[in-house]
């Protein structure tokens, strides 16, 4: 298996400090804007690499963190706002045992008490001359 090519990215007034690491080489470059151009940055940094190494699985961090990065950059992609959450802010989730909630496994659903009457084999041709027409 390659080595994977590692991209960092952290804020820095109004811009991106864009880090590249692979196999001990570091590049390190600077994006002004929203977090795309920063990708865009990355991108160039990440041929550099490529020229010399070839092609390698590349792993986008914001501030050390894949799922932020990737939270944050699909939402920026779609026009929305992302906020980063304060993981000191967010409240712990309890399991639902603890929560005193029963859990049960889903139930089939009901069987009718009077079902549909079958179609007689008539009828169902019938049918099938109408639909043709």
């Amino acid at each position: 298996m390659q080595d994977a090519v590692y991209v960092d990215y952290q804020e820095s007034g109004g811009g991106w400090v864009v880090t590249v690491k692979h196999d001990g080489e570091e590049l390190v470059d600077r994006a002004d804007g929203d977090l795309v151009s920063a990708r865009d940055c990355a991108n160039t940094l990440i041929a550099t690499l490529a020229a010399v190494h070839g092609h390698r699985p590349v792993v986008h961090l914001l501030d050390g963190d894949a799922v932020a990065y990737s939270a944050a950059y699909l939402s920026e992609r779609a026009g929305l706002p992302w906020k980063r959450e304060d993981p000191a802010e967010t409240p712990a989730v309890e399991p639902a045992e603890a929560a005193g909630e029963p859990t049960q496994p889903d139930q089939p659903p009901a069987e009718p008490d009077h079902p549909a009457p079958p179609v007689q084999a008539e009828e169902a041709g019938d049918a099938t001359e109408e639909q043709a027409v």
